[in-house]
């Protein structure tokens, strides 16, 4: 696709290409092939520069062949080189110029508009792609589910140590066990439970990064890896160490693909309205402490 995608700039590219090889093939039939007039038309010597300008179709090879590196004779000598006159340095310095400019200046250009086209292309199909993901409801609800259940399960298992801290081996879950039983934890709980269930900050981060199964429900939710190092800070709204299952619903929506610009307008526009409030409640403040002070002063003065 992305080769069909990017095939009308190679059509117009090779379109391009030939119209500038029959303009620089006229120049240099007009410029180093010999007199139209000339009775020896036909038959000139293969070594003299004439030979391969002697008429446009064949200036028209010879520019072609030339245009690709291969200037030579049909013995294999290059071209300006085989030749004696002292005008033939005019034509080696321009069919030099001519490799120089198809060879790194047309040909690197085709090239890159073609890879751009087909780069432009890839990166449209996976914004597409990423699109259809982020707003396919069924994915979303599946790949939670199945979250939320990991969880449930390693919150049953977990064994910590005598310091306190998590035994890491605890965390092993069978793969091919979830996959037969699916839904185990998630379906035996009811749903008033499971709103008030919560997890820790620091079994969600282990969890993350040790258990490959929710490592792939993240990276099918399209939420970036770097944002899974910290993911329970990020999550804990209220920072109670505890992320109860509606903080990580919401969190891990709004987690969801590339970085937009409409969420620093969101954080901007909240941190305005936040600082609006909070110069109202100043100058309420002001407003009492000066009414105050002046309370005051009445009663000193009596």
């Amino acid at each position: 696709h992305a080769l069909k995608s990017g095939s009308t700039t190679l059509l117009w590219s090779i379109i391009f290409f030939f119209c500038f090889i029959y303009v620089a093939s006229l120049l240099l039939r007009a410029g180093f092939g010999p007199n139209p007039d000339d009775e020896n038309e036909g038959n000139f010597d293969p070594t003299s520069l004439e030979f391969y300008f002697q008429n446009v179709p064949r200036s028209l090879l010879t520019t072609y062949r030339c245009s690709f590196g291969d200037c030579t004779t049909k013995q294999g000598a290059p071209i300006v080189e085989s030749t004696k006159k002292t005008e033939d340095t005019l034509a080696g310095v321009s069919l030099n110029f001519l490799l120089f400019l198809t060879a790194v200046g047309l040909f690197n250009i085709i090239s890159a508009v073609f890879l751009e086209r087909i780069m432009a292309y890839a990166e449209n199909k996976k914004l597409n792609n990423q699109r259809a993901r982020l707003n396919d409801e069924q994915l979303w609800n599946d790949s939670v589910s199945r979250f939320i259940d990991i969880q449930l399960q390693l919150h049953e298992q977990v064994t910590y140590k005598a310091s306190g801290e998590i035994e890491e081996e605890s965390l092993i879950l069978n793969a091919e066990e979830r996959n037969c039983v699916g839904y185990k934890y998630l379906t035996k709980i009811s749903s008033e439970s499971l709103l008030t269930k919560s997890f820790s900050r620091e079994l969600l981060d282990l969890s993350v990064n040790t258990d490959m199964e929710a490592k792939q429900i993240l990276a099918g939710l399209d939420i970036e890896p770097q944002d899974c190092l910290s993911l329970s800070g990020t999550l804990d709204r209220n920072k109670n160490g505890r992320i109860d299952v509606m903080e990580l619903v919401s969190g891990l929506r709004r987690l969801r693909g590339p970085a937009r610009r409409s969420d620093i307008v969101a954080v901007d526009l909240a941190v305005q309205s936040m600082q609006a409030r909070i110069d109202e409640v100043w100058l309420r403040l002001l407003h009492k402490n000066q009414v105050s002070q002046i309370g005051k002063d009445e009663i000193v003065d009596i």
